[in-house]
């Protein structure tokens, strides 16, 4: 009865929100579901894995290069809506995806990773203890800087001894090179603009030259450098860590998404996973006043009761009615039982009158 009541005042509220923007998930479901453009852009395949479940299954993801991409197919009608970090320019619509997925670098399963995670896993913890993430985050507004970290204390997480090192941090220490695979390299404005590969900026960049600092400060002997390993798309990115051609991704990786390569398994089950460097509530954006009927905004609402249970709207309403006199049926009969316990009944006591 309640879900009944619900899906009506809902299906009332959706109708009536026909202001020309698609305010959210609900209403960009129904337009992608409804409408002739299906296609849906965004800037890795991570992103779209990680969304992939909120939209309709006849989505059409477009992967683009850069921010600006997203932005200029959404306002010449090639997409509908895009995902991205931030937030859009100003002549855009957006709204949240309600998600908050975790970050980390990924690493090759098995002892030879062994070590080079225990060295990152204490840079990465240093560097948050600090608050050197959140000055990098103000340093490039408008990043979003969500802390979701699953490393505690410093103190926890200790260097591997040079001596003892093993597997690919000794092949760091060796050759003074840290390899690390990078997708791109793109432009993703504050969160990373990665075209000028000598000299990258943003949040991302920024956190992995601390990365680099805290390791020489543990390695103060190495001078060791950043080298990244660039491949086009997210997959290609990640055979890089499986192969060890890199020894570790970006830590901008979502943990969420897929590894195709590996027959679409997560990419939790297909690698090591690091600290988590932050949770990213990502926001779709289109353009404002966008074509949306209201007949649009109702089908969603109405064909989700018809699959269901085949009801119309007409008996969806008949159906709240009935229920309402039944309820106070209800509430008749329990006044009539808790009289007929305590010995005076109603119906004796009106026959007696």
């Amino acid at each position: 009865m309640l879900k009944i009541i619900t899906l009506v005042v809902a299906a009332v509220v959706v109708a009536d929100a026909s202001d020309g923007n698609i305010e959210n998930l609900n209403q960009l479901y129904s337009v992608l579901q409804n409408g002739e453009n299906k296609k849906v852009g965004f800037l890795s395949d991570g992103n779209y894995h990680t969304n992939q479940h909120l939209l309709p299954p006849s989505t059409i993801p477009l992967i683009m290069q850069s921010v600006g991409d997203l932005e200029a197919a959404v306002e010449n009608d090639t997409l509908v809506a895009a995902l991205m970090t931030g937030m859009p320019s100003e002549e855009f619509h957006s709204f949240s995806n309600d998600l908050v997925t975790l970050q980390a670098p990924l690493f090759g399963t098995g002892p030879n990773s062994t070590d080079l995670i225990k060295a990152l896993d204490a840079a990465t913890v240093r560097i948050i203890e600090d608050g050197t993430d959140v000055e990098i985050a103000k340093r490039n507004p408008p990043f979003e800087l969500i802390g979701v970290h699953t490393c505690g204390a410093s103190g926890a997480f200790e260097f591997p001894p040079t001596e003892n090192a093993t597997g690919l941090l000794k092949e760091v220490l060796d050759t003074g090179i840290l390899k690390v695979a990078a997708l791109g390299p793109y432009d993703w404005e504050e969160s990373g603009n990665y075209t000028d590969t000598s000299n990258p900026t943003g949040f991302w960049p920024e956190f992995m030259t601390s990365v680099l600092i805290e390791i020489n400060k543990a390695y103060p002997n190495h001078n060791i450098t950043l080298e990244r390993v660039w491949r086009a798309g997210s997959d290609s990115t990640l055979d890089l860590v499986h192969s060890e051609a890199a020894y570790m991704s970006e830590p901008y990786f979502l943990v969420s998404g897929y590894y195709p390569s590996s027959g679409g398994i997560s990419r939790k089950a297909a690698f090591d996973v690091g600290c988590t460097i932050l949770g990213k509530d990502s926001k779709f954006f289109t353009k404002k006043h966008y074509p949306v009927l209201p007949e649009q905004n109702f089908t969603t609402v109405e064909s989700s009761v018809k699959e269901d249970g085949n009801v119309s709207t007409g008996l969806i309403i008949g159906i709240a009615v009935a229920g309402g006199v039944a309820l106070l049926g209800i509430i008749a009969a329990v006044i009539l039982i808790r009289n007929e316990k305590k010995g005076k009944p109603i119906f004796s006591q009106l026959y007696e009158a």
